[in-house]
């Protein structure tokens, strides 16, 4: 099974991607034979639509496609198996705990992200949160829907 539908909930779920990204992310799932009118509608709006005219469709777009609950750690995985470069998965990672209950927060994260690059910081490196960065999932994505997604990030 593909995780096409599995990386969308998240990246919904957690607000990874802005409103002027959801309709080239439609127009793959749409290619991808996902959806209905609504995905659709959205997948058609062109560039430079008013984010007041992209709002309502979004919403009704994603509640079309029966999008999966994953739980927290399982979202998690699925976030970050979207970016291979570290940089980016910090990034990630410090986006989605603002959302997921995981048991780290946003600080927890800076204060790691920094100590990776500070000699004198490096026993403020949270051992939580480096497992948290390498369990990613390997990700049946995809590509062209895999870059819409990640082009929002």
């Amino acid at each position: 099974m593909r995780d096409d539908l599995r990386a969308v909930a998240v990246v919904a779920r957690c607000g990874l991607i802005g409103l002027d990204a959801w309709p080239n992310v439609a127009a793959h799932l749409v290619g991808l034979g996902h959806g209905g009118d609504a995905l659709a509608e959205l997948a058609a709006v062109e560039r430079g639509t008013t984010w007041s005219e992209l709002e309502p469709l979004v919403p009704s777009a994603l509640a079309e496609l029966g999008l999966p609950d994953l739980p927290p750690d399982e979202a998690l995985r699925v976030a970050l198996g979207l970016v291979e470069d570290p940089m980016e998965r910090w990034a990630v990672l410090g986006r989605v705990v603002d959302v997921l209950p995981i048991g780290v927060g946003r600080l927890e994260v800076e204060i790691s992200a920094h100590a990776q690059d500070c000699p004198v910081c490096r026993d403020l490196d949270d051992p939580q949160v480096r497992d948290l960065l390498r369990s990613r999932s390997a990700l049946d994505l995809d590509s062209g829907l895999r870059a819409a997604l990640t082009a929002g990030l």
